[in-house]
C-alpha cells in the first residue's frame, strides 16, 4: 500500500517491520511499516488482509498491490482462454473480464510482481544486460571515485550450523570455513545481494556496484565528494573494509569492467586491445591440445567393468573417504568426500568412529557401489575382527 493512501485512510499508526523487499529492478527497499487485519472488499467478497506501507508514487487506477498470499486466500484462478479472473470463496464464484476498460466498472488490479526467471539459459543474458546498463549509467559523468573491497567474500560470516558444509581435507587434518570462501556455488550471488542490501538507497542513484567494486559519481565536484562521503560512512556503519591501495578518489576517468569511463562516454580500453593485437602466433598450442585428451586426469570417470576400492579414515573431528579404481597397479581416484563430526559423534569410541567412516562412505557412494565388488581399506584392525564376529551387536 502506498504511504499516501495509508495517510488518507487515517487508521492510526503503522507497526514497525524489519522486512526487506526486492523490487523488479533488483533494488531493495524497507517498508515504512505494516498494518494488520484491514478489511478489503473485492466484488461481493470481504477479506481480512495485512499490508506493508511503501513510500512510492501510487498508480492512478491501481493504487493498492495485492500479492500472491492474498490471491491464494481468494483462490484466484486466471483463465487465459476466456480472458477471465475468477475469485472463489467457499461455493461462490465471481468472474471478471480482464479486458474491461470502463473506469467506473474497472475490475480489481492485482499488480503482482512476476517472479524472476530462473532458467539457466536466461541468467547469463540478464547479468550481461545489467552489467552493460551499469556502464552506461556511469558514462558521461565529470567526476568519479572507484572503491575496492578488501577480500570481499571473507567479510561475510557463515552461520555456525552451516560451517560443516565447507569442510575440506588436508594431509593431516580437516578444516571448515568460518567466513565465506571463494569457490562456493552461491558465493557470488550471496555477496552481490549483501552489497546491494547495504547500499540499497544509493544504488543506481549515485553508486554502481559490481561485486566488491564500487563506483561513485556526481554531476560536479561537490556532488561527487558528497556521494563519496555517504558511501564511506555506510562502509564504516556496516564494517565493510576497503583496500585503499586499489581505491581512486575524485578522478575524471577510470576502468570499469574492461571499459574506460569518462565524461566523453564509454570507450574500449586500448591497453587491452594493444596486448591482444601484439600477441605472437601460437607455436605450442596445437601440441598441448593434442596431448590433453589422451593424458590421465587427476579424477577419473568410473569403469563399471572393474571393482571399486574404498579408503576410509577418521580423526577426532572429521571423517573422510576416497572412492577409486585400480587400473593395472595405479590407483585412480573417482570421488572424494568428508564430513565434520557433530557433538554426539565426537564422543564415540575410536572403533565406533572408524565403523562410522565406513558407513558414511558406503552411504555417500551408494549409487556407485550397488551390485559391484568393493574392497574397503581402513587402518583400524579391530574392524576386521568385528566384521567377522557373528554375535556382534547391531551398533
Amino acid at each position: 500500500m502506498p504511504k499516501t493512501v495509508f495517510q488518507k485512510l487515517g487508521i492510526g499508526e503503522a507497526k514497525p517491520t524489519t522486512v526487506m523487499l526486492q523490487l523488479a529492478d533488483h533494488s531493495f527497499v524497507q517498508p515504512e511499516g505494516k498494518i494488520e487485519d484491514i478489511l478489503v472488499r473485492i466484488f461481493k467478497f470481504i477479506f481480512s488482509t495485512d499490508f506493508l506501507i511503501l513510500d512510492f508514487e501510487a498508480d492512478e487506477h491501481a493504487p493498492i498491490i495485492l500479492g500472491r498470499p492474498f490471491l491464494a486466500t481468494g483462490r484466484v484462478l486466471l483463465d487465459l482462454g476466456n480472458n477471465e479472473l475468477i475469485f472463489s470463496v467457499d461455493d461462490q464464484h465471481q468472474p471478471s473480464n480482464l479486458h474491461a476498460q470502463d473506469p467506473a466498472r474497472r475490475q480489481p488490479q492485482t499488480n503482482c510482481r512476476r517472479p524472476k526467471e530462473t532458467k539457466p539459459s536466461h541468467e547469463r543474458c540478464s547479468k550481461e544486460r545489467n552489467t552493460k546498463m551499469a556502464r552506461c549509467r556511469l558514462a558521461g559523468k565529470p567526476f568519479y571515485s572507484f572503491l575496492d573491497g578488501y577480500s570481499g567474500y571473507n567479510q561475510i560470516a557463515i552461520a555456525p550450523e552451516d560451517q560443516s558444509k565447507t569442510t575440506f581435507t588436508c594431509p593431516y587434518e580437516t578444516f571448515a570455513f568460518r567466513r565465506m570462501p571463494f569457490g562456493l556455488c552461491n558465493a557470488p550471488g550471496t555477496f552481490q545481494r549483501c552489497m546491494t542490501t547495504i547500499f540499497s538507497d544509493m544504488n543506481e542513484d549515485c553508486l554502481e556496484i559490481f561485486m566488491d567494486d564500487f563506483s561513485t559519481f556526481g554531476d560536479d565536484f561537490d556532488s561527487c565528494l558528497n556521494n563519496l562521503e555517504k558511501v564511506l560512512t555506510r562502509c564504516e556503519e556496516s564494517n565493510l573494509v576497503l583496500n585503499w591501495e586499489k581505491c581512486h578518489f575524485m578522478v575524471d576517468e577510470g576502468i570499469v569492467l574492461d571499459h574506460k569511463i569518462s565524461s566523453r562516454g564509454m570507450e574500449v580500453d586500448r591497453a587491452k586491445i594493444d596486448v591482444i593485437s601484439k600477441l605472437p602466433p601460437p607455436t605450442t598450442a596445437f601440441e598441448i591440445l593434442k596431448n590433453k585428451p589422451v593424458t590421465t586426469p587427476i579424477v577419473a570417470p568410473p569403469d563399471w567393468t572393474l571393482p571399486f576400492e574404498l579408503m576410509c579414515d577418521v580423526s577426532d573431528y572429521a571423517v573422510g573417504a576416497v572412492l577409486g579404481q585400480r587400473k593395472g597397479k595405479i590407483f585412480h581416484p573417482i570421488y572424494y568426500a568428508s564430513k565434520t563430526l557433530n557433538h554426539a559423534q565426537v564422543n564415540y569410541t575410536t572403533t565406533e568412529k572408524e565403523l562410522m567412516a565406513v558407513i558414511f562412505a558406503f552411504d555417500k557412494f551408494r549409487s556407485h557401489l550397488i551390485g559391484a565388488k568393493v574392497t574397503v581399506y581402513t587402518d583400524h584392525s579391530a574392524i576386521k575382527y568385528m566384521l567377522s564376529k557373528k554375535d556382534a551387536k547391531p551398533r
